[in-house]
């Protein structure tokens, strides 16, 4: 992956404009773990509690980053644990991506950790699944008559707020009020890459900043986004 991890599409000229590269990520991923002070428990290099199970599940929050907005992301993970470093994790996440505009990312990566018997371990994850984004045309705040923010596809067909990638596979569309509202979504192969902290609490509990770059593929073309969370994690 090159080191233009995020890109955003500006509707207005169609150009695609880098919004995050591979520092902001690596920036991100040291803020996050510094705020949530587990630098100093890394310091100490504490031993790890005594994990019980290679299965675990979490429940994670935070934000998404791309088009130029931030949104909310809420989802759930299952992993298991291959051997003392690396683990398989199944992740399921929907982004809320501004008025009209949502996602689903479902995937499978790789987690491998940096150090092992560490209370506060640090992890690289890279996968691949697929990226569901779904647009509500008829919500009047993102794709309605908003002056200089109105771009258009190949067929002159203007789209708000919506991402180029997106919109020049829309096609052509009726009058607003026909087609509009009830747009289908697209569904695309994608490929993620990140990384982040994981902090045992006990045996069973843990806790798990973490910093992620969704890249999108279709029609030819490459959209990308990224994601911060916090998740809360249940070793079984």
């Amino acid at each position: 992956m090159n080191n233009h991890c995020l890109r955003d599409a500006n509707v207005a000229g169609g150009k695609e404009v880098v919004i995050m590269n591979a520092h902001h990520i690596v920036f991100a991923f040291v803020t996050v773990a510094l705020a949530t002070g587990v630098s100093p428990v890394w310091a100490r290099q504490d031993p790890a509690p005594v994990r019980d199970g290679p299965v675990s599940i979490t429940a994670l929050g935070g934000a998404s980053l791309g088009s130029g907005q931030a949104g909310a992301a809420a989802g759930l993970t299952l992993s298991v644990d291959v051997n003392q470093r690396v683990s398989l994790e199944a992740r399921s996440v929907y982004f809320d991506r501004g008025p009209g505009q949502s996602a689903m990312d479902l995937n499978v990566s790789v987690l491998v950790d940096l150090l092992t018997a560490r209370r506060a371990v640090p992890y690289l994850s890279i996968g691949g699944g697929l990226y569901r984004a779904m647009f509500d045309v008829g919500n009047e705040r993102s794709f309605g008559m908003m002056g200089g923010q109105l771009g258009s596809n190949d067929m002159g067909v203007t789209y708000g707020q919506m991402p180029m990638f997106y919109a020049r596979r829309m096609g052509a569309l009726n009058a607003p009020g026909d087609s509009f509202g009830h747009m289908p979504g697209f569904t695309d192969p994608a490929v993620s890459v990140g990384g982040g902290v994981r902090l045992d609490l006990t045996n069973h509990l843990y806790v798990r900043p973490d910093v992620r770059a969704v890249t999108i593929f279709g029609g030819g073309d490459t959209y990308s986004i990224g994601s911060i969370t916090f998740s809360v994690g249940y070793r079984f």
